[in-house]
């Protein structure tokens, strides 16, 4: 009775996303998220990746089945609503926020997933600029995004790149961290090279990425990982410009390194395999962007 008077709460108080981030995992999305959370002028949801348009052919009885046998998606949505309530409950200050965020998940756990519901999920005051930043909606089959367009093509779609390599690397190294938990702390390097031709089994060009949302959306931002680095407060600034919100208020620890993966040296023989692979299409890449960042990436491959 509670969900059912919640989600017809929902469905006449819609609110498209003013902007979804689909730039992939190991790009600077958890930063991007953690920096963007802290402005007053944005709304995100408690939980960083939604994974919605990512689950649409799943029943709810499959969700619901997951949820409590805490597996993929599902699952992980299930342990971070207990986090998020344990530090509400800890916090022991029961105001008008908490009980928001408790009814936000109560709908995203149990509400269906659809391209006519997702709106809902989006729980943002009228004066507020909401988000999407989930890394995976940028596997999303060409199908939903043209059908999220025709929704609504005002949304603002931003992507960050990071040099291919570097990012493949990282991704790698996480998935050690998170598969081994500690225990495969020298990888051989016929390992490491299965680890990446795993990955790139499943990856999308950036260009094909970009070409496919960029001709959807025309409110389309290219970032880069190498701005974080360099200079955080500028692109933090840069971003803000682009969503229409105030850009003078720094937030904090914009500096900080944020889920940093783990440390193990990449060994010439398999950075030469992963160069080997992107190097064609890091140079399509700089043919459709002309970004000096994009040109450094081919200078240090070809380094190499």
């Amino acid at each position: 009775m509670i969900l059912q008077t919640l989600i017809a709460k929902m469905k006449k108080e819609k609110n498209n996303p003013n902007f979804i981030c689909i730039a992939p995992h190991k790009t600077g999305t958890t930063w991007l998220y953690t920096m963007l959370k802290q402005h007053s002028e944005i709304w995100l949801p408690p939980k960083k990746e939604l994974w919605i348009l990512n689950q649409l052919d799943t029943s709810c009885f499959e969700r619901l089945h997951n949820y409590f046998r805490r597996t993929g998606m599902a699952g992980d949505n299930w342990r971070y609503f207990e986090n998020d309530l344990n530090q509400i409950i800890q916090g022991k200050h029961w105001h008008h926020e908490s009980l928001s965020r408790i009814q936000w998940w109560l709908y995203f756990l149990f509400a269906p997933y659809s391209l006519y519901s997702y709106p809902n999920f989006f729980f943002n005051k009228s004066n507020q600029v909401s988000g999407d930043i989930t890394p995976n909606y940028y596997f999303l089959n060409e199908g939903i995004i043209e059908e999220l367009a025709q929704k609504n093509s005002n949304t603002k779609i931003i992507i960050i790149l990071r040099n291919p390599v570097e990012r493949a690397w990282s991704y790698i190294r996480m998935q050690i961290k998170n598969k081994q938990q500690g225990y495969f702390d020298n990888p051989s390097e016929d390992e490491l090279s299965k680890y990446f031709s795993d990955l790139h089994a499943w990856w999308k060009p950036y260009v094909t990425v970009i070409k496919i949302w960029s001709e959807k959306f025309p409110n389309f931002y290219i970032g880069y990982y190498d701005q974080i680095k360099e200079n955080p407060q500028l692109f933090y600034k840069d971003i803000c410009s682009f969503l229409d919100i105030k850009n003078n208020i720094a937030p904090n620890n914009i500096s900080q390194t944020i889920n940093k993966g783990t440390e193990i040296h990449l060994p010439p023989k398999i950075r030469r395999q992963i160069h080997e692979v992107y190097f064609p299409e890091t140079l399509e890449l700089s043919e459709l962007t002309k970004s000096p960042y994009v040109f450094s990436w081919i200078h240090s491959m070809e380094r190499s």
